[in-house]
């Protein structure tokens, strides 16, 4: 009977979590989202700044980071990264962009 009392409540805790953890999107963050891709058109085989809402460390950009948009879709972004001798490939989600701004060739 314990064992029973104890399954429900544990179910009821994981549905409690999976609801709080819900990710919440605003008519704002839709927006700025839209805003962003329209944006984007602008830049593609441009050099910029991607400059993050967060900071990112699973992809290593702590603010903002500098270089070639390749491609984008509804969703993502592949920036193209200089880094010594090596050219890097990143993939960014576009909800997580707060500005872009480009940089003009000397």
């Amino acid at each position: 009977m314990i064992e029973i009392l104890l399954i429900i409540i544990l179910l009821v805790c994981l549905n409690i979590l999976r609801v709080v953890k819900a990710p919440t999107t605003t008519k704002k963050d839709v927006k700025e989202v839209i805003l962003i891709q329209e944006r984007l058109k602008d830049f593609v085989h441009q050099r910029c700044e991607i400059v993050l809402q967060e900071p990112s460390w699973m992809i290593d950009i702590a603010y903002s980071t500098i270089g070639v948009i390749q491609d984008y879709d509804d969703e993502w972004l592949m920036i193209v990264i200089q880094k010594s001798k090596k050219e890097i490939k990143k993939v960014i989600r576009i909800s997580q962009i707060k500005d872009i701004k480009e940089i003009k060739e000397k």
